[in-house]
């Protein structure tokens, strides 16, 4: 049906595919205008016209949104080979610059990001000028070779096509709290005496696989005191003495205000410094990386467990 309609149709407007796409991935008119950054009425008009101009049914409209039909499917199908493609070329043409200067977007966990990746950066800046490095927090594991990110630091295992990936650096979690909670509540001792204290969780880390034993203690705990699903929140919690924390090690040296608490939680989580293969050959992304893993050499024992 494609092929009969192609011949009456010269396709000149390449971003109505986009808008296809959308709907489909998005299931809506609505939900794709949000992807889109544009409006529901905007999306329907462009996809009408699209269907008028091929002189076939993309979507079914139904109640729960919008479903392909059988010549939908099929242009959805060459349609992400279009994109597939494009991506590739993007790929292809910013692996293959090699000037020390333009934009490498860089994301890590946002507690990460901000105590140590940013003080650390500072010197990369000074020896690269021309490089803008592009911030982005996220504890998610990013899909590296979209364009959206270049390098990533994360603390969950690597997955992806064409995925570099080394393991940068370990992490180990102690406990802290302020002196004033402290005050207020006494030190728990032995781990059995955590029950009867007040804890601030970061969502965010009860999301890491490494750190199970501890996302089933909090489970079964009866006093937390907030969820936050930020580190500054989280943070702030903390030096507001709502409770006891579990934070990374290196709390202690950005956050004198914070105690640690002598009870061994066993907790500790990887690392991962990740990149695409192919965007590996930009000679600003091979600078940035080579950077990151001196540093994170030259912090382990400090920063980073030996």
């Amino acid at each position: 049906m494609i092929e009969a309609a192609s011949r009456l149709y010269h396709l000149d407007r390449w971003d109505d595919i986009r808008f296809v796409l959308a709907v489909a991935r998005a299931g809506s008119f609505y939900n794709a205008g949000q992807s889109l950054a544009t409006s529901q009425s905007t999306v329907s008009r462009r996809v009408q016209f699209l269907e008028k101009r091929l002189g076939t049914k993309i979507f079914d409209r139904h109640s729960h949104g919008m479903r392909l039909t059988t010549a939908g499917n099929e242009l959805v199908a060459r349609a992400r080979a279009m994109e597939d493609a494009a991506h590739a070329i993007e790929l292809h043409l910013s692996g293959a610059d090699m000037r020390m200067n333009g934009i490498v977007r860089l994301s890590a966990p946002d507690g990460l990001l901000t105590h140590w990746l940013v003080p650390a950066l500072a010197e990369f800046r000074s020896t690269f000028p021309g490089i803008r490095v592009d911030l982005m927090a996220s504890s998610k594991v990013p899909c590296l070779g979209t364009g959206e990110t270049d390098v990533a630091i994360c603390m969950n295992h690597p997955v992806g096509h064409r995925v570099v990936a080394m393991r940068a650096a370990d992490i180990r979690f102690t406990l802290f709290a302020t002196t004033g909670y402290i005050k207020a509540f006494g030190t728990p001792k032995v781990r059995e005496e955590l029950r009867n204290h007040w804890f601030v969780e970061h969502t965010g880390q009860l999301g890491l696989e490494q750190l199970e034993s501890w996302r089933n203690f909090v489970s079964q705990h009866q006093r937390v005191a907030c969820h936050a699903d930020t580190s500054s929140s989280f943070l702030a919690a903390l030096l507001s003495g709502f409770g006891i924390g579990l934070c990374p090690d290196f709390y202690r040296f950005v956050q004198p205000e914070l105690v640690p608490i002598a009870i061994d939680t066993g907790c500790s989580a990887s690392v991962w410094l990740m990149s695409h293969e192919e965007t590996n050959r930009s000679a600003r992304i091979r600078a940035l990386l080579n950077f990151l893993k001196r540093r994170f050499a030259e912090h382990r024992g400090l920063w980073f467990s030996e």
